[in-house]
């Protein structure tokens, strides 16, 4: 039997190991790097006035067998005509008449424009200036869309045409434009068929999961003081993390040190639990028949002894073992 502490220490700190492990973790899972397995236990009082834990133990197996499948070689049988497109990026500095826009309508109306210029030039050459001088200082009608005595300057700022200087309209064609092209074409491709069908052998596994029930009973301890277990579970098959830190103290988890003292390499299994005024003892009993397969119902029989008041971790061991957690199912 392992103990978290000495028993003539339990009743001077046991109060303050309940404080430890209750506030930091479960003490019974600092035990997972040890087994293979560690099962939780959910210890009760039974109407037989036992005081039992409960829990599970999963074991899988793999099936190895062989299965058919269906398997065909392939050759060209034929040929036919299919669509194949390709699409790139094509980029032009004024763009698609469409995506401007620019329609006959707006080419007419640059023209008129070209126009309209030519004639306000034959008229500053005609003498037709003085003409539309007259009007704006007689309030006459001006060519000037405004009808203010300004002839219209796209800029907004120019006076009218009569200064001389060069007039200068926004340039209709848009900035660069991108879009996409695709190019399509018939392609003569092969076409395959599927001939010399059979069925095959090939290898297959299938992982079976099977779920044990597990009993833990707890003698020596009254079924009214079945609460005062805090936890309890059950390690299946220890590793060579147990081995080494049953061999060699020093790397040993400094809550786990005294508790190691009484395993030995050849354990196989234990049984760990903290309790108030409790601590395991002796070795666990596997009862188990000599049939027992994954799935079966699996009952162990530990014995309790009572110490004093404080709460303290124990554990015992058994070079008794179950079988594999997993194992590999004959080839069929």
């Amino acid at each position: 039997m392992g103990l978290y502490s000495e028993n003539r220490s339990v009743l001077r700190w046991g109060a303050a190991l309940s404080v430890l492990v209750l506030a930091g973790c479960d003490y019974t899972s600092m035990m997972d790097r040890y087994v293979g397995l560690r099962a939780p236990l959910q210890v009760s009082r039974e109407r037989s006035g036992q005081v039992v834990g409960h829990g599970s133990v999963r074991f899988t197996r793999v099936r190895h067998f062989k299965r058919l499948v269906r398997v065909c070689d392939s050759q060209v049988c034929g040929h036919q005509y299919e669509t194949q497109c390709s699409s790139r990026r094509v980029c032009s500095p004024f763009g698609l008449l469409d995506e401007v826009a620019l329609t006959s309508e707006t080419l007419l109306e640059r023209g008129r424009g070209r126009d309209r210029d030519r004639g306000r030039d034959d008229d500053r050459r005609g003498g037709g200036g003085r003409d539309r001088d007259d009007d704006r200082r007689g309030g006459g009608r001006s060519d000037s869309p405004r009808g203010g005595g300004r002839d219209h300057d796209h800029r907004g700022g120019g006076r009218g045409h009569g200064h001389g200087h060069g007039h200068h309209r926004p340039d209709p064609w848009p900035r660069e434009s991108c879009w996409t092209e695709q190019d399509c074409e018939q392609v003569l491709v092969p076409v395959y068929c599927e001939v010399n069908c059979r069925n095959e052998e090939v290898d297959a596994t299938e992982t079976l999961p099977f779920q044990s029930p597990v009993s833990v009973i707890f003698e020596g301890i009254p079924a009214a003081d079945a609460g005062k277990i805090s936890s309890a579970a059950l390690g299946i098959e220890t590793s060579d993390a147990f081995q080494v830190a049953v061999q060699n103290p020093a790397v040993r988890p400094k809550e786990l040190r005294a508790i190691f003292d009484s395993f030995k390499t050849t354990d196989q299994m234990l049984v760990t639990v903290y309790a108030k005024g409790y601590l395991l003892k002796g070795e666990p009993q596997l009862e188990i028949s000599d049939t027992f397969k994954p799935g079966d119902p699996i009952v162990i029989r530990v014995q309790m002894q009572k110490v004093g008041k404080g709460s303290m971790a124990s554990a015992i061991a058994t070079d008794k073992k179950l079988p594999l957690l997993r194992a590999d199912l004959p080839k069929e």
